[in-house]
């Protein structure tokens, strides 16, 4: 009703009046006397429920089928070997909840079956050692050669040491074609072969 500066509020009935500096305009268009009435009015209705209504309903719903005895959930469980997935979906739960529920009450679950297996029982097992980069590594992934060398100096290496493979052949890991160096000469270890390489390609002008 145009004009008028009182309304009757939508949800609770009370009388709200139109303030001094509130537009006439947004005062006509109000039905609720606030905020707080309008949530009210929308908790229940087809809007969307936040994740607070959702884990207190979830709550209720747990807290009601929790006082069912601990005899019926063995009987399920154990007698019937029903899994706790079958056994939520029965009460509408869910499975991990109930999971707690049951380490709650002393109910011993059983161990889940995995097909996939780890380890030598895997259909990938090679021995624990696959080929990257040319080097052999562990399954861990460290490499071959660097625990090869640390067996025979039996310490770890230095941060500035490396073990260098004599025949060009990363994956040969003999004691007789590793050499522990540091890595600068390493680095000129390289340099030397690489030249020696290109002047066998391009002969002594290179």
């Amino acid at each position: 009703m145009a004009g008028d500066s009182n309304k009757k509020c939508k949800y609770c009935g009370n009388i709200f009046y139109k303030r001094s500096n509130q537009c006439q305009s947004h005062f006509e268009r109000m039905t609720y006397c606030s905020k707080k009435c309008q949530h009210k009015s929308m908790v229940g209705s087809t809007r969307k429920k936040s994740s607070l209504e959702k884990q207190s309903e979830t709550l209720r719903k747990i807290s009601k089928y929790y006082k069912k005895s601990k005899e019926l959930y063995e009987y399920l469980y154990i007698k019937n070997r029903l899994s706790l997935k079958q056994i939520a979906h029965k009460f509408g739960l869910n499975d991990a909840s109930l999971y707690c529920h049951f380490k709650r009450i002393g109910i011993q679950t059983r161990p889940q079956k995995t097909s996939m297996k780890n380890g030598s029982e895997s259909v990938n097992w090679r021995g624990g050692v696959y080929l990257a980069d040319g080097y052999l590594r562990l399954s861990s992934g460290k490499m071959v050669h660097r625990i090869l060398a640390e067996r025979v100096l039996r310490r770890r290496l230095k941060e500035n040491e490396v073990v260098h493979h004599i025949d060009g052949d990363r994956a040969n890991n003999k004691n007789n074609n590793l050499l522990i160096t540091t890595k600068s000469y390493h680095m000129w270890l390289h340099r030397m072969i690489d030249l020696k390489n290109n002047k066998q390609l391009f002969g002594e002008a290179y």
